[in-house]
Formats: structure tokens, C-alpha cells, sequence
């Protein structure tokens, strides 16, 4: 089986990450060749993908682009196209369907989120959403969703029939129990936050938490890049904790990061399915999230904390909670990673997503 993945970029971010594991996963339990397309030229994470024997290139994602890509698609004998992110998922998939005109090409789209183009108005929202949900149809191409609260929003705002797409909960790798945590600060609760910049990630509400709870001796890293930044650190001096809060580029290996800090903070205003509280879980790390889609999904059940979105009185609240470090705490943890282990392995989800190649390959579809 010979798969191109189109994704938009390789930065450091959830869905680049679990391409990587997927790529390393398929080329290590299966016969398959992989190529990889991307277009921004800030690509951290390419190194890590050559490394394991995928071959890369990057085009510009202009109106040529769907040719050049059934270009390359015919050149290499493409099996199954898989698109990642909604530059990808457009271009990719336009060539795709060209490339049929020629020769059979399976196309596979994974939905990782509920982005700006799915939730805003205006006619270029609107046009987006209309192209993407014809190359959604059946017959056009298998469409991944990775959670309940995406596949629904796909439902709403896309008018796509739950019952044509799949749902793949993403993996990531699972120790077989959680490592042992460095010992809490002598000084007051360390938490964290690991991803983008961005207005919809709303970590303006951890900062102003984080100032409310500055008796109390707590720090905060906030690990990533984006629009956001300038702002952000403007906002912690302005609130008096400037000192306190310490921000850091986007990392490639956030383990030694998830095991030096008590909580992981996740205050988005609406999120996919966090891929960081998954290896927050696997390496045993408290998680406090806002109560949205997606991360309910996640933290329900006693596997973390919730609170209000962009509330933070109650996420100050739930801070002071993971601080008493109780067993209650410790049994959210115990619950998490038996959760992801059991449902989010990248083993299970690599087996899961090639069974579905082999399947979008044949025309067919499970009963």
C-alpha cells in the first residue's frame, strides 16, 4: 500500500504530532510506503519525519496546486490519499478527484477540529464549508472525525450524515503505568500549558487565574508560539505576575515538560479533542479543563477537573483543588490513565486506521 499524507504544515501541534506516531506505527507493523506533502515552509517537525524513512516534499498551496499534487500522485503510484488539516483537505482531495479521471485513488480526510472557517459567517466561510462538504459525500471521499462534540458540529454546520463518517479517537504512546512525578514545589503549584497562541486556545483566562492565586506562591509555563504571545506576556506584567509566569517555544518532546509540573491547563473555547491532555493522562498528570466539547468528552467521568468557560474564579477555584493534593486528585489520575491506555493506545488507532485504508480501498464499508 503506497499513502500520501497532505497536511498543511509541520509545525508543533496535535495533529502533526499524531501524524508522526501514525507514519512511525504503519511503517513499523505494516508494507506500506509513505510520501508526505506540506506547505508551510516553518516545518520543525520535518527532520523527525525522515528520520523514519518518509519521504517529503513541500509545494505552494496556490490555485496550481491540485495539479501539481495529481502530478505527483500519478508519478508515485499513489494508493490511498489522506489529508490532515483544511488546506490539505481542499487541495488534496481537489487533486484526488482529478487524479480519478486517470487511475482509482481512495481519499481519506481526518476532521481534528472545529475551526474558524466551520463556525464563522460571511461568503468565504460559506464557500469553504460548501466545497468541503461536496468532497465529503460518499463517493468523494471517507471523512474521520476524532470525537463526538467534531462529528456533531460536522452534522450541524456542514449538514454531513453522522452515519458517513467514521469516528477514530486519536493515540498517542502509553507507558504501562504512569511515571513516577517529580515531587510538587516546595513553593506553590506549578501548571502548565502546552499549545498555540491563539484567541480560540483563550489562555488569557490561566493568566488571569494564575494572578488571582499570586499569594499562594503558584507558577505557570506556557509552552507554544502564535498571534497571541506579545499580549499574553504583556497581560501577566500588567497583572503583577510577570515573574511568575514563563513562557517557552513550542517543544518536539513534551514528556520531561508533563513530568516537572502538577496540573496541565487546558482553557480552550473549543477544542477538537485535545491531544496534550492525552499525554497529559499517559504520563499521570492532573488536567484541568474548560467545560466544552471535546474536552468534557475527555475529562468527564472523574478524570479531571472542569470548570467554566473563561471564568477564572472557577478555574482559580479548581487550581486550588489539584494544590491540596488530595486523593481525590490522585484518583482522577489513577482514572485517566486507565482510560487512555484502554482507549487512546497509538497501537489500537493505527490498527484501527489501517483496517479503514484497506476498507476505502475496496468500496466498502463495515455493516
Amino acid at each position: 500500500m503506497h499513502v500520501l499524507y497532505i497536511i498543511t504544515g509541520l509545525r508543533i501541534g496535535g495533529a502533526e504530532r499524531l501524524l508522526y506516531l501514525t507514519c512511525r506505527e504503519l511503517m513499523r507493523r505494516y508494507r506500506v510506503e509513505i510520501d508526505l506533502v506540506y506547505f508551510d515552509p516553518v516545518a520543525p517537525l520535518a527532520p523527525k519525519f525522515r528520520e523514519i524513512g518518509v519521504r517529503l516534499d513541500r509545494m505552494r498551496p496556490d490555485a496550481a496546486a491540485p495539479a501539481r499534487l495529481c502530478g505527483t500522485m500519478l508519478k508515485r503510484k499513489i494508493d490511498l490519499v489522506h489529508t490532515h488539516l483544511i488546506h490539505a483537505d481542499l487541495l488534496g482531495r481537489s487533486a484526488g478527484l482529478l487524479l480519478r479521471a486517470i487511475r482509482p485513488v481512495a481519499l481519506v480526510s481526518t476532521a481534528h477540529g472545529t475551526e474558524w472557517f466551520r463556525r464563522q459567517g460571511g461568503p468565504l466561510a460559506a464557500a469553504v464549508r460548501l466545497l468541503d462538504r461536496v468532497m465529503a459525500r460518499p463517493g468523494g471521499s471517507r471523512v474521520i472525525a476524532v470525537s463526538r462534540s467534531v462529528r456533531r458540529i460536522l452534522v450541524q454546520r456542514e449538514r454531513l450524515r453522522a452515519g458517513d463518517m467514521d469516528l477514530l479517537y486519536n493515540g498517542v504512546e502509553i507507558p504501562s503505568a504512569p511515571a513516577g512525578r517529580q515531587k510538587k514545589g516546595a513553593n506553590g503549584l506549578r501548571c502548565l500549558y502546552l499549545g498555540r497562541l491563539s484567541p480560540e486556545k483563550n489562555v488569557h483566562c490561566l493568566i488571569r487565574a494564575v494572578a488571582l492565586l499570586r499569594e499562594s506562591g503558584i507558577t505557570c509555563s506556557i509552552v507554544g508560539e502564535g498571534e497571541c504571545r506579545d499580549e499574553l506576556q504583556r497581560l501577566s506584567f500588567k497583572l503583577g505576575i510577570g515573574d511568575r509566569v514563563v513562557f517557552s517555544p513550542a517543544c518536539l518532546e513534551p514528556e520531561p515538560l508533563l513530568h516537572e509540573h502538577d496540573v496541565l491547563v487546558l482553557p480552550s473555547r473549543h477544542e477538537g479533542l485535545g491531544l496534550v491532555v492525552l499525554e497529559a493522562f499517559a504520563a499521570g498528570l492532573p488536567v484541568i479543563g474548560s467545560r466544552i466539547e471535546g474536552i468534557v468528552e475527555l475529562l468527564g467521568k472523574d478524570r479531571g477537573l472542569l470548570f467554566r468557560d473563561d471564568d477564572d474564579n472557577d478555574l482559580a477555584e479548581k487550581l486550588r483543588l489539584v494544590g491540596a493534593d488530595s486523593e481525590a486528585n490522585a484518583e482522577r489520575v489513577r482514572c485517566a490513565h486507565a482510560y487512555v491506555r484502554d482507549h487512546h493506545s497509538i497501537s489500537a488507532y493505527t490498527e484501527a486506521l489501517y483496517n479503514l485504508y484497506r476498507e476505502a480501498l475496496t468500496g466498502s464499508r463495515p455493516e
